[in-house]
């Protein structure tokens, strides 16, 4: 049913990985991940992209649901697929909190995205992960069609091969609209009109946005809250409070990412022309 024994780090990171290594001319995607030190070590700025925009992806593991009887398959009320479907879960603590985080960065940053694989078992995943096909076969699910969910239930996403509509559960809700992997080149080239240099400007005020951002939401009054999520919260506002070591562009970048990761779990990926573009 699920692809065993392989993680999300694994599968988010190959997916990175392949898209550094795409020769797509003149495109680039540099993915910015702060936890490894050797990337500022090697000068990992001089491959960002000069213009560009922001892309933050949170990877996710799926079940792919083969038998008759598996619950969206089943005749009545819930039929949804006429064929096996992969599915991934949200994660409910404290109310869906992860899902409503990200559901707040993509009113800012629309391109937000779940990134699922499209592969039915371990076998097929490492194919492809030889061949350096993981993002070919991947589903990219933007947060900006999904619903708000405040509630503790556990919810569902479910899709099928090669059919870019997918279905948010337990109230099934058809959406259109998310990506194949096979197709990110198309993906990152229509996000061309909200390019912008990636200079110092762009990420000193990048830096404050985000802190900004994440400041108000942990601050904002229309969501319930438990003690331990005041003592997480104040945390995460003593993190936001240190400022990077250094102002350079490459400071501010990795910081900024360090605290998208640190509270929405996501992975900035930043999209655009390269150096030698011209």
């Amino acid at each position: 049913m699920a692809i065993t024994r392989i993680s999300e780090f694994t599968f988010g990171f190959a997916f990175l990985f392949e898209q550094t290594q795409r020769n797509w001319a003149d495109l680039v995607a540099a993915p910015v991940l702060p936890s490894l030190k050797q990337e500022e070590e090697e000068g990992w700025d001089a491959n960002l992209p000069v213009n560009g925009t922001e892309f933050y992806y949170q990877f996710k593991m799926t079940d792919y649901l083969r038998a008759a009887h598996a619950k969206y398959r089943r005749t009545g009320p819930e039929k949804r697929y006429d064929a096996p479907y992969f599915r991934f879960s949200l994660h409910r603590h404290n109310a869906n909190q992860q899902h409503q985080r990200l559901r707040t960065l993509c009113g800012t940053k629309p391109n937000t995205y779940y990134v699922a694989p499209e592969m039915p078992d371990l076998e097929v995943f490492n194919t492809v992960f030889l061949a350096r096909q993981i993002a070919n076969s991947s589903r990219l699910i933007p947060l900006t069609a999904c619903r708000d969910y405040f509630d503790r239930g556990q919810h569902f996403v479910t899709y099928q091969l090669g059919d870019t509509g997918f279905t948010e559960h337990s109230e099934p809700t058809r959406k259109e609209g998310s990506a194949r992997g096979a197709d990110i080149e198309g993906l990152y080239r229509r996000s061309s009109a909200a390019w912008k240099p990636l200079d110092e400007h762009f990420a000193r005020t990048f830096f404050d946005e985000t802190r900004s951002l994440i400041e108000r939401d942990v601050r904002s009054q229309d969501k319930p809250r438990t003690r331990r999520d005041h003592v997480e919260e104040d945390a995460i506002l003593r993190v936001m409070g240190e400022e990077p070591t250094q102002r350079s562009r490459q400071a501010l970048i990795r910081r900024s990412a360090e605290l998208a990761s640190l509270y929405f779990g996501t992975t900035l990926t930043l999209v655009g022309s390269p150096a030698d573009a011209g």
